[in-house]
C-alpha cells in the first residue's frame, strides 16, 4: 500500500508537470494570438516557467517565514531531536531541518519538495499538549507524508494553484484597465471595450470555475493521503494508541493558527473541524473522528 502511494504521488507529479506545461502553451498562445506576437507568447511562456521553477525551490523557506518558524539546532531542543532523529532511522530516511512556532495552537506540518530537501516544524502548544509518545506518532504522522512524497505534491500543486489564481486575476485586472481605457476614434473605443470583455469574461472563468474544480479534486486525494500518514505512523511507531490519543486530545482544542495561508493550511496536521458536508468538501482533512475511528477499526485498539 505504501509503495503503490509513493509510486503514484511520482506518477501525479509527473502528470501535473505536463498539464501545467500544456495550460502555459494554451495561455501564452493565447497572449502572442491575442496581441499578433510570438515573441511576447515565448517570453510570458518562459516567465511561468521561471516563476514555478523559483516557487517549487523556495516555497519551504517561504513557508517557514510566514509562519514566523525558528529554525533549530540540536543543543536548542534535544529531546525534540532526538525523537526526530530516531523515527528517521526508523523510515530510513534523512534528518529534516527542524523548525519550532511559537503559537498555543497544537499543530504540526513538514514540507519540502523531496525526502533530502524536507523540513518539518512543530508548535509550542503541540509540545506543551502531548505525550512523548503522542508527539512521536504526530511526527511520525508528518515524516510518513515526507516518505510517501506527499510533500512534493503538495508544493507543486500549491505552487501551481498559485499561478493559476495570478493568471485569473491578471485577466481581470487587464480587462478592467482596458475597459476603462478612452479613445476619441469610435471603433477603437469599441474594440478596446471588447478586448476588456473578454479579459474580464476569462478572468472570471478561471477564477469561478478553474480554480475551485481543481481544489475539489486535489482536496479529495488530500483526504485520503491523510488517513494513510495516520496509518504509516502506527506502523513506523508500533504504538496506534498514541496516534489515537493525540487526535483525541485535539478534538477538544479550538486554538487555530495565527499565520500561514493557503499552502500552510494544507499541510497542517490538524485543521479546524468542518461543520457541515459543503464546507467538508472544500477540507484538506477528515474530520478527527472520521480519522480515530479508521484507527480503531484498522489496528483493533481500545478507545
Amino acid at each position: 500500500m505504501l509503495y503503490q502511494q509513493i509510486s503514484a504521488n511520482k506518477r501525479n507529479t509527473i502528470i501535473v508537470l505536463f498539464l501545467f506545461g500544456l495550460l502555459m502553451v494554451a495561455l501564452a498562445g493565447f497572449f502572442g494570438f491575442l496581441f499578433e506576437s510570438l515573441k511576447l507568447a515565448f517570453w510570458i511562456f518562459v516567465g511561468s516557467i521561471i516563476y514555478a521553477l523559483i516557487a517549487y525551490f523556495y516555497a519551504a523557506g517561504v513557508l517557514m517565514q510566514i509562519n514566523d518558524a525558528i529554525e533549530l539546532s540540536p543543543t536548542d531542543h534535544p529531546q525534540l531531536f532526538t525523537m526526530i532523529e530516531e523515527l528517521c532511522i526508523a523510515a530510513a530516511l534523512p534528518m529534516p531541518r527542524v523548525y519550532l512556532i511559537e503559537t498555543d495552537c497544537p499543530n504540526a506540518f513538514a514540507t519540502g519538495r523531496n525526502p533530502n530537501h524536507a523540513s518539518i516544524a512543530v508548535t509550542t502548544g503541540l509540545l506543551n499538549m502531548m505525550e512523548p509518545d503522542e508527539l512521536q506518532a504526530v511526527i511520525g504522522h508528518e515524516l510518513s507524508h515526507v516518505k510517501n512524497y506527499d510533500t512534493q505534491v503538495t508544493t507543486i500543486t500549491s505552487v501551481l494553484a498559485g499561478l493559476i489564481s495570478s493568471t485569473g486575476f491578471f485577466f481581470l485586472a487587464l480587462g478592467w484597465e482596458l475597459m476603462r481605457s478612452r479613445f476619441e476614434n469610435f471603433y477603437m473605443q469599441i474594440i478596446f471595450y471588447l478586448l476588456g470583455f473578454l479579459g474580464l469574461f476569462i478572468g472570471l472563468v478561471i477564477i469561478c470555475i478553474g480554480i475551485p474544480i481543481s481544489k475539489i479534486l486535489y482536496f479529495m486525494l488530500s483526504r485520503q493521503r491523510e488517513y494513510l500518514a495516520d496509518a504509516s505512523s502506527v506502523y513506523l511507531t508500533r504504538n496506534p494508541d498514541g496516534m489515537i490519543r493525540a487526535l483525541q486530545k485535539l478534538r477538544g482544542d479550538h486554538h487555530v493558527m495565527p499565520r500561514g495561508g493557503a499552502l500552510g493550511h494544507e499541510l497542517y496536521f490538524n485543521i479546524s473541524e468542518v461543520g457541515s458536508w459543503f464546507t467538508n468538501l472544500f477540507s484538506t482533512h477528515p474530520t478527527l473522528d472520521k480519522r480515530i475511528s479508521r484507527l480503531l477499526e484498522s489496528f483493533s485498539t481500545r478507545q
